[in-house]
């Protein structure tokens, strides 16, 4: 995850800076919202996944700033550091695009504990290759060499869960739990249904790619060969 900070507090700046590299996030820091601009047109959008974005500054202030990162990109997350901690001005910054506020001064831990859990909420939302297919959660689309399939949301979550979990085995009970939020009920056989739909959607790899676990329960298994048939 890389993160663009904007602020000129150079003592902020110092605190944010150590915090990132204890929560394990590349930061790049600049002092003036005309240089992140600069910044922001001569870079892709992919060199920063976040934005830190400080209201009040010399010259150009967040607000502004603001306007033109949008208009520079749309869909990056911005969110806002401020000392201004009314509702009408949490609510003027939603309807201009923010997506979220640190207000200042914010405790150290707490600052710690906010950029871990983006750090966490960004990497569940990036796009996890393994062999030859590839998820994206956040547009839910899965894709096997360069083929879209068609998935349920239903089949799309077995299917994450699997792969986020690879390449351990996932147990019925676990699947029914995360994907249908029921408890476990060995008479019903929906996870079977599931995962026979999502063996003949991913075509001729289907039945090497998730293999039955006996007693266990299914695994992701990304081409291993020598796999054992699905008990119905």
């Amino acid at each position: 995850m890389r993160v663009l900070v904007i602020d000129d507090e150079s003592a902020f700046r110092n605190i944010v800076r150590i915090a990132l590299e204890e929560v394990g996030i590349d930061g790049l820091i600049v002092e003036s919202a005309a240089e992140a601009l600069s910044l922001l047109r001569r870079k892709k959008r992919e060199d920063f996944d976040l934005i830190l974005l400080d209201i009040e500054m010399p010259g150009m202030d967040g607000w502004e700033c603001l306007g033109s990162i949008r208009e520079i990109d749309s869909r990056i997350p911005v969110v806002f550091l401020t000392s201004h901690a009314e509702e009408a001005a949490q609510i003027k910054g939603m309807r201009e695009g923010v997506d979220d506020y640190l207000v200042k001064p914010i405790r150290y831990d707490l600052l710690i504990e906010r950029l871990d859990r983006l750090r966490r909420t960004h990497e569940r939302a990036r796009p996890i290759r393994v062999g030859e297919l590839e998820l994206d959660p956040q547009r839910r689309v899965a894709v096997v060499i360069d083929r879209r399939l068609e998935l349920s949301p239903t089949e799309f979550e077995v299917l994450l869960l699997l792969v986020r979990e690879h390449p351990g085995p996932v147990s019925h009970a676990l699947i029914l739990e995360r994907v249908w939020g029921l408890a476990y009920d060995p008479g019903t056989n929906r996870v079977a249904v599931c995962i026979n739909s999502l063996r003949r959607k991913l075509g001729a790899q289907g039945p090497d790619w998730i293999r039955t676990v006996r007693g266990k329960g299914y695994r992701f298994a990304a081409g291993e060969r020598g796999n054992q048939p699905l008990p119905d």
